[in-house]
């Protein structure tokens, strides 16, 4: 039976051809792990790391915080030689981000190294965007459009502190992040009324509504885009930087 470092020559001399010089490791070799590249972080989080070998293809992988996954498999970032990603506003505001570094070599496909996990901190920003908020939102987000939209139908009398409880009371945020969602209904009952007064559930409704209260709910919530409209946390929104 093979030993690990026997199969792993094998493999190496597979993929790089019985003509072909290959300088490949048979076994991977220890990576530092990705460091902050700039401390003051706002809607971003810039890392960084070593690169003790430049042909390598570097990786960073997080985890999936957003699906509730924290396996270290969400590609953030790939290329040659990387050094550096900045991860953009697709971050959701003050949650975990555990990191890891791969080091691939492009001549055998085989990995050639694998730093520790690192976790980082997203920074707060927006009413909604601390970590007991951002929560909540995750586990509510299968039902949280659908819920606000109720909400709204039955405060379309009452007004926005009507919503604001309703809202609080079907997803336990914080009085300030629901007021986000009060101020949401007085944006949708100010330029949307011809649109929402007889079917607030209409697709006519949820177009204006989007159209002339998203900007200002973002800029409330601090939530990124996608999470607001509930879709799938982008699989890759590094930014490498070489």
């Amino acid at each position: 039976m093979l030993t690990e470092q026997s199969r792993r020559r094998v493999q190496t001399l597979i993929a790089c051809g019985v003509l072909t010089v290959c300088a490949a490791s048979t076994a991977a070799e220890p990576l530092a792990g990705p460091r902050l590249a700039d401390a003051a972080q706002a809607e971003r989080l810039s890392l960084a790391w070593d690169v003790p070998n430049p042909a390598w293809t570097y990786t960073l992988l997080t985890d999936a915080w957003w699906a509730n996954d924290s396996a270290v498999s969400h590609t953030r970032c790939s290329g040659p030689g990387l050094a550096a990603c900045t991860l953009e506003s697709s971050l959701v505001p003050s949650t975990p981000v555990v990191a890891q570094l791969l080091a691939t070599d492009p001549a055998t496909g085989l990995e050639a190294g694998r730093s520790d996990t690192v976790a980082f901190a997203a920074a707060e920003r927006g009413a909604c965007g601390t970590q007991p908020d951002a929560l909540v939102w995750r586990n509510s987000r299968a039902h949280l459009r659908a819920d606000v939209t109720g909400c709204l139908e039955s405060c379309s009398i009452a007004g926005g502190d009507c919503t604001e409880a309703c809202v609080l009371a079907k997803a336990p945020f914080s009085k300030m992040c629901g007021a986000c969602w009060s101020a949401y209904y007085d944006c949708a009952a100010e330029h949307c009324a011809v649109s929402c007064g007889i079917a607030p559930k209409s697709s006519r409704c949820h177009a204006c509504t989007e159209a002339a209260c998203t900007a200002s709910g973002l800029s409330c919530t601090g939530m990124p885009q996608w999470a607001w409209t509930n879709e799938e946390q982008p699989a890759a929104d590094g930014v490498a930087t070489e």
